[in-house]
């Protein structure tokens, strides 16, 4: 078997705050500068991770209970996944992740829960009137 020529890598980083996410943007350039291959580390996509703010966390506990009171199932997760909801002012409430429910993101047997796709509507709809 002959060798690529060519390699293409994706890599998503995660990072809690900034700084890492620059630290560890020089490391990456700097391991892949010190070989002889020619190589490009194009940035797509920057994107903080939401900041668990109180207003966050207030808006976070009142999904929580409309949720509860339809025994629809709501848990909150780790917030360092780069997300949009990162670039919004830590002064406006904002939540993330409302999607329906799925399982194996990412590969072709990823897969909706089809009654979550009801329950995140009907939780929406009732947090709104609310």
């Amino acid at each position: 078997m002959l060798l690529p020529h060519r390699i293409a890598v994706t890599l998503l980083l995660s990072y809690p705050d900034q700084r890492l996410a620059d630290g560890v943007e020089k490391k990456m350039r700097d391991i892949l500068g010190k070989g002889e291959a020619k190589w490009e580390l194009e940035i797509l996509s920057d994107r903080p991770p939401m900041k668990l703010s109180r207003g966050n966390q207030k808006l976070a506990r009142e999904l929580k209970e409309v949720a509860d009171k339809w025994e629809i199932p709501l848990d909150q997760e780790s917030s360092v996944w780069p997300t949009i909801a990162g670039l919004v002012p830590e002064t406006t409430p904002v939540v993330c992740g409302l999607a329906p429910i799925s399982k194996q993101l990412y590969t072709p047997q990823e897969a909706v829960q089809r009654i979550s796709i009801l329950q995140r509507t009907l939780l929406l709809a009732e947090f709104l009137v609310h």
